[in-house]
């Protein structure tokens, strides 16, 4: 959602990578970014502790990455175990990696997300309850983003300010009873 504020600070990397940068960064660019994406790289961890990697559909919704899978798949079954997950957008050059917590979307935000969808697939998301139509949030924790050509002084490590965390609410419960 426009307007909700990330505070930018250095990545902090090993020094052989080279001098960091100032952690300033184009905020309103970032979100323009996630807004867009037409594919979303969600990455979560198995029961075994090996990783799963999945290309989704999404949106950018409230300050945060909406997207459904059905609760029995592997991502399904992985964010039930560990409610926690990072999205990587396609693109290597122009990198923007979101790290956080995932929870069932909030019922009452849930035509708005449907008008995001359509607007941008042109696909009709099926009604809440449908089977396999299970829809989460990641709400961020913080958002790394750099250009490769750039790099180490073009990274910024984004942080919650205020305004922001009205994605997700991640409950003590199972994910499987999202919506």
């Amino acid at each position: 959602m426009a307007g909700l504020r990330f505070r930018g600070s250095p990545l902090r990397l090993p020094a052989s990578y080279g001098p960091a940068g100032t952690g300033e960064g184009d905020w309103v660019a970032v979100e323009a970014r996630l807004a867009e994406a037409r594919n979303y790289w969600i990455v979560t961890v198995r029961a075994d502790g090996g990783p799963h990697a999945a290309p989704v559909w999404g949106v950018w919704l409230d300050g945060a990455v909406w997207f459904s899978t059905d609760p029995d798949s592997v991502k399904g079954r992985n964010l039930d175990e560990r409610p926690e997950a990072v999205v990587h957008l396609e693109s290597g050059d122009e990198v923007v990696i979101v790290e956080g917590l995932v929870g069932p979307a909030p019922g009452s935000r849930f035509e708005a997300f449907r008008a995001e969808y359509r607007r941008k697939y042109d696909f009709e998301h099926p009604d809440v309850g449908a089977p396999g139509a299970a829809v989460f949030v990641v709400t961020p924790r913080r958002i790394l983003t750099w250009n490769e050509r750039k790099f180490p002084a073009s990274g910024v490590a984004w942080t919650p300010g205020e305004g922001w965390g009205r994605g997700a609410e991640v409950p003590a419960a199972r994910l499987s009873v999202a919506l």
